[in-house]
Protein backbone atom coordinates (compact mmCIF):
# COMPACT_ATOMS: atom_id res chain seq x y z
CA UNK A 1 0.00 0.00 0.00
CA UNK A 2 1.26 3.83 -0.67
CA UNK A 3 0.21 6.42 1.20
CA UNK A 4 0.52 10.16 0.27
CA UNK A 5 -1.12 13.60 -0.28
CA UNK A 6 -2.76 13.55 -3.03
CA UNK A 7 -0.70 16.44 -4.40
CA UNK A 8 1.63 13.35 -4.76
CA UNK A 9 -0.37 11.11 -6.91
CA UNK A 10 1.01 12.06 -10.15
CA UNK A 11 4.48 9.87 -8.76
CA UNK A 12 2.10 6.75 -8.46
CA UNK A 13 -0.10 6.70 -11.44
CA UNK A 14 -0.24 8.33 -14.92
CA UNK A 15 -1.15 12.08 -15.66
CA UNK A 16 -3.77 11.59 -17.95
CA UNK A 17 -5.50 9.00 -15.36
CA UNK A 18 -4.33 12.13 -12.30
CA UNK A 19 -6.04 14.58 -14.75
CA UNK A 20 -9.50 12.53 -14.79
CA UNK A 21 -9.19 12.23 -10.95
CA UNK A 22 -8.68 15.52 -10.20
CA UNK A 23 -11.30 16.84 -12.42
CA UNK A 24 -13.79 14.12 -10.69
CA UNK A 25 -12.80 15.41 -6.95
CA UNK A 26 -13.81 19.20 -8.33
CA UNK A 27 -16.85 17.78 -9.20
CA UNK A 28 -17.24 15.68 -5.96
CA UNK A 29 -16.42 19.02 -3.92
CA UNK A 30 -19.35 20.67 -5.83
CA UNK A 31 -21.64 17.64 -5.27
CA UNK A 32 -22.63 17.66 -9.03
CA UNK A 33 -22.10 13.60 -9.07
CA UNK A 34 -24.32 11.37 -7.60
CA UNK A 35 -23.47 8.99 -3.68
CA UNK A 36 -22.83 5.20 -4.47
CA UNK A 37 -22.72 4.89 -8.11
CA UNK A 38 -20.34 3.50 -10.54
CA UNK A 39 -18.84 5.96 -13.00
CA UNK A 40 -16.85 5.49 -15.41
CA UNK A 41 -13.82 7.81 -16.41
CA UNK A 42 -12.51 5.95 -18.97
CA UNK A 43 -11.53 1.52 -19.74
CA UNK A 44 -9.27 2.11 -17.26
CA UNK A 45 -10.95 4.05 -14.59
CA UNK A 46 -14.17 3.47 -12.67
CA UNK A 47 -14.76 5.93 -9.50
CA UNK A 48 -17.41 6.04 -6.59
CA UNK A 49 -18.02 8.66 -3.96
CA UNK A 50 -18.94 7.38 -0.51
CA UNK A 51 -20.05 8.81 2.83
CA UNK A 52 -20.46 5.92 4.74
CA UNK A 53 -19.07 2.24 4.70
CA UNK A 54 -20.42 -1.02 5.59
CA UNK A 55 -17.56 -1.69 7.93
CA UNK A 56 -17.45 -5.11 10.05
CA UNK A 57 -14.75 -5.85 12.08
CA UNK A 58 -13.00 -8.69 11.12
CA UNK A 59 -13.76 -8.82 7.81
CA UNK A 60 -11.72 -7.29 4.79
CA UNK A 61 -11.81 -7.50 0.60
CA UNK A 62 -8.66 -8.29 -2.05
CA UNK A 63 -9.34 -7.55 -5.77
CA UNK A 64 -7.42 -9.30 -8.36
CA UNK A 65 -8.27 -7.33 -11.79
CA UNK A 66 -8.22 -3.57 -9.70
CA UNK A 67 -6.09 -1.79 -8.03
CA UNK A 68 -7.79 0.48 -5.34
CA UNK A 69 -7.04 4.07 -5.37
CA UNK A 70 -9.09 5.66 -1.59
CA UNK A 71 -9.08 9.39 -1.74
CA UNK A 72 -10.56 11.36 1.26
CA UNK A 73 -12.16 14.70 -0.15
CA UNK A 74 -13.79 15.72 3.22
CA UNK A 75 -13.69 14.47 6.62
CA UNK A 76 -11.81 11.51 7.94
CA UNK A 77 -11.44 7.17 6.97
CA UNK A 78 -9.85 4.60 8.12
CA UNK A 79 -8.20 2.44 6.41
CA UNK A 80 -7.30 -1.28 7.90
CA UNK A 81 -5.04 -3.77 6.50
CA UNK A 82 -5.83 -7.47 6.93
CA UNK A 83 -2.95 -10.09 8.05
CA UNK A 84 -3.04 -12.74 5.39
CA UNK A 85 -1.46 -15.42 7.08
CA UNK A 86 -4.49 -15.92 9.28
CA UNK A 87 -7.38 -14.96 6.32
CA UNK A 88 -9.44 -17.35 6.05
CA UNK A 89 -12.17 -16.59 3.10
CA UNK A 90 -15.22 -15.45 4.07
CA UNK A 91 -16.99 -15.15 0.41
CA UNK A 92 -15.40 -16.55 -2.49
CA UNK A 93 -14.52 -14.11 -5.72
CA UNK A 94 -17.31 -12.40 -7.22
CA UNK A 95 -16.13 -11.97 -10.83
CA UNK A 96 -18.24 -8.93 -11.56
CA UNK A 97 -17.27 -7.05 -8.22
CA UNK A 98 -13.90 -7.84 -8.47
CA UNK A 99 -13.75 -8.98 -4.91
CA UNK A 100 -13.09 -12.15 -2.30
CA UNK A 101 -14.28 -11.29 1.36
CA UNK A 102 -11.84 -12.59 4.20
CA UNK A 103 -12.14 -13.25 7.85
CA UNK A 104 -8.60 -11.87 9.26
CA UNK A 105 -7.15 -10.24 12.33
CA UNK A 106 -5.91 -6.64 11.49
CA UNK A 107 -2.35 -5.79 10.70
CA UNK A 108 -2.71 -2.16 11.08
CA UNK A 109 -4.42 0.58 10.69
CA UNK A 110 -4.07 4.50 9.00
CA UNK A 111 -6.50 7.44 9.44
CA UNK A 112 -6.33 9.18 6.82
CA UNK A 113 -7.73 13.03 6.50
CA UNK A 114 -8.45 15.73 3.19
CA UNK A 115 -6.96 15.40 0.19
CA UNK A 116 -4.45 12.13 1.29
CA UNK A 117 -5.25 8.75 -0.67
CA UNK A 118 -3.73 5.02 0.04
CA UNK A 119 -3.17 3.43 -3.26
CA UNK A 120 -3.94 -0.72 -2.67
CA UNK A 121 -2.90 -2.99 -4.48
CA UNK A 122 -4.29 -6.36 -6.20
CA UNK A 123 -4.62 -9.20 -3.72
CA UNK A 124 -3.67 -6.69 -0.47
CA UNK A 125 -6.72 -7.39 2.04
CA UNK A 126 -8.22 -4.45 3.77
CA UNK A 127 -11.36 -3.02 4.86
CA UNK A 128 -12.46 0.88 5.77
CA UNK A 129 -14.47 2.90 8.15
CA UNK A 130 -15.40 6.39 7.27
CA UNK A 131 -15.47 8.63 10.49
CA UNK A 132 -18.56 11.22 10.91
CA UNK A 133 -21.40 12.22 8.93
CA UNK A 134 -19.34 14.89 7.30
CA UNK A 135 -17.25 12.39 5.32
CA UNK A 136 -16.94 12.48 1.72
CA UNK A 137 -14.36 9.95 -0.29
CA UNK A 138 -14.00 8.35 -3.59
CA UNK A 139 -13.12 5.15 -4.72
CA UNK A 140 -10.90 4.85 -7.40
CA UNK A 141 -10.72 1.46 -9.00
CA UNK A 142 -7.72 0.86 -11.50
CA UNK A 143 -6.95 -1.57 -14.24
CA UNK A 144 -3.58 -1.08 -14.59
Amino acid sequence: MVLGNLIDLKNHINKPEVDLINAFITKVKSDEVPIGEWIFLNEELKVLVLIKSGYTEGVFESHTIYKDLHIVVEGIDTIFLGNKNSAIVKTDYDEIGDYTLFNSKMLSSIKMTENTFALIDKGEIHTNHIDGESTKKIVVKLKK
